[in-house]
């Protein structure tokens, strides 16, 4: 049986984090794959993407969401049909959760 995480003070950090994985982290080929189709599903994400790839609009869609990347366009870009932040990936709403467990597997502490 799997035993449920507890709550701990770095999960707020943890949380406000999840979004986005270092791009030095390993990857496996599959995992890439994953990644990349599920930043084309994800329709947010999807967007922003079409935004860094094509140029961003005058006004950005009212969604907090949108306005939230939209802070961060001057470092958001697409390299291999994934989109980083900076020297980050950012993690598509669907794999968050699996992302935010595995780094609490590897948390030490």
């Amino acid at each position: 049986s799997r035993n449920s995480l507890k709550y701990t003070e770095h999960d707020a950090e943890m949380l406000e984090m999840v979004h986005t994985v270092s791009r030095h982290l390993p990857m496996s080929n599959k995992r890439k794959t994953e990644f990349r189709n599920e930043l084309i599903k994800d329709p947010v994400l999807s967007k922003i993407m079409e935004y860094v790839k094509n140029g961003w609009p005058g006004e950005i869609k009212s969604s907090s969401e949108y306005k939230t990347y939209g802070k961060l366009k001057e470092d958001l870009y697409v390299e291999t049909g994934i989109l980083f932040h900076g020297s980050k990936i950012v993690v598509p709403t669907k794999l968050r959760q699996s992302v935010l467990y595995n780094l609490h597997k590897g948390h030490i502490g």
